[in-house]
């Protein structure tokens, strides 16, 4: 369930009372940037590195006008308990503004603001990797732009490998790119684990810069985990002892299959296992 209480341009209003102008340039060219930030027990998890990327994004989209992170902050912190939500998700959307169309960003009359909107919603979020439904993962080629790394509402590239996926009655698309190797999911980080090893492709321009990716990395170091940093193939994936994907809302998440090719039961998957249950205590929900 979505908010019955969102944030819109300084204002609490009820959602049916939330609207933005026609000429938004994040309704009408993608103009803009967002974060999805997990929801447990009430509390923002890893919020200050959600909100940092939110700010890099809109750095790298070159916003004239923007809104100040430490009260944007503020407000979403509070949006949980506003809406009485204890485990879920908030989302929050920056667009470069609303003026008469044009193509160039920079045509903003002045003193132009940006909009804003962040919503939370109630999830249901397991506390074991068991009970994690896996997914069956088709591999498709990316042919997204080329800045992924910026999170920006520009995500048609992404909604059709997916449709895709799911057209061939899969869950999932993992996407690939010319050379042949996986970049991400379309809207997770990808990892595959072989003899206890743990890969993950590099941050870049081909892939967003997962916030929870980083957190995973860290729990690996703290436990020890041998870690690689390499791009690998959809043959990888396929032959790997563990492979999941993870998002602020997808947590881990096992693949049952890729490309028809079966995986094993990921209740007997030692690191992902070790992982989740370590990345449950850090998001303090044990």
């Amino acid at each position: 369930m979505t908010s019955a209480i969102v944030y819109l341009n300084g204002r609490h209003v009820p959602a049916a009372e939330a609207s933005i102008g026609i000429e938004d340039r994040g309704f009408q060219f993608a103009d803009s940037v967002y974060e999805v930030v997990l929801v447990v027990g009430g509390r923002l998890v890893d919020r200050d590195g959600h909100m940092e990327r939110l700010s890099r994004s809109m750095d790298r989209m070159a916003f004239a006008s923007r809104p100040d992170i430490a009260g944007l902050t503020a407000v979403l912190d509070g949006l949980p308990g506003r809406n009485g939500i204890s485990d879920g998700m908030v989302y929050v959307q920056v667009t470069r503004g609303a003026w008469a169309r044009n193509m160039s960003p920079g045509s903003a009359p002045d003193g132009t603001p940006p909009t804003i909107v962040a919503y939370a919603r109630a999830l249901a979020i397991p506390r074991r990797l068991a009970a994690m439904r896996p997914l069956h993962v088709l591999s498709a080629p990316d042919r997204r732009w080329g800045h992924c790394d910026i999170k920006t509402t520009a995500l048609a590239g992404n909604m059709l490998a997916r449709a895709q996926a799911q057209a061939a009655g899969a869950d999932e698309a993992w996407l690939v790119a010319a050379d042949g190797t996986v970049t991400e999911a379309t809207a997770a980080n990808a990892w595959i684990v072989r003899d206890g090893v743990i890969h993950t492709r590099a941050e870049g321009p081909e892939i967003l810069g997962g916030i929870t990716r980083r957190r995973i990395l860290a729990l690996a170091q703290d436990l020890g985990i041998p870690t690689r940093i390499a791009a690998f193939r959809p043959a990888d994936v396929a032959a790997a002892d563990e492979a999941f994907q993870t998002s602020a809302t997808a947590l881990i998440t096992p693949l049952a299959s890729i490309d028809g090719v079966a995986k094993s039961d990921p209740a007997g998957w030692p690191v992902s296992t070790m992982l989740f249950d370590a990345y449950m205590r850090f998001a303090g929900a044990d």
